[in-house]
């Protein structure tokens, strides 16, 4: 089975909230709907390991590569919020 696990609407939800139509009906993405470049993007990363682990309990991948990628994801952030200034955390 290709995921589905929560009936594709973290996908959607993703899709949603990244995604803006312009008056002609075409779909572009918006690198920032929160309007905070840094929560933004931590929100798209969140919906990336969603899908991951939607592949995950699906069978599409292995747990292994399902922790890989959670692994990834924290030493990524913990740097990110590592840098992050004192009087915006």
């Amino acid at each position: 089975m290709s995921g589905g696990h929560w009936d594709y609407l973290n996908d959607s939800l993703k899709e949603r909230i990244f995604s803006q139509e312009d008056d002609e009906g075409e779909t572009h993405l918006i690198s920032n709907p929160l309007e905070d470049q840094f929560l933004s993007d931590l929100a798209h990363d969140i919906f990336v390991l969603l899908h991951t682990y939607d592949w995950y309990v699906s069978g599409d991948i292995g747990e292994d590569t399902y922790q890989s990628r959670i692994e990834d994801f924290y030493i990524y952030w913990k740097e990110k919020f590592a840098a992050l200034p004192v009087d915006t955390i």
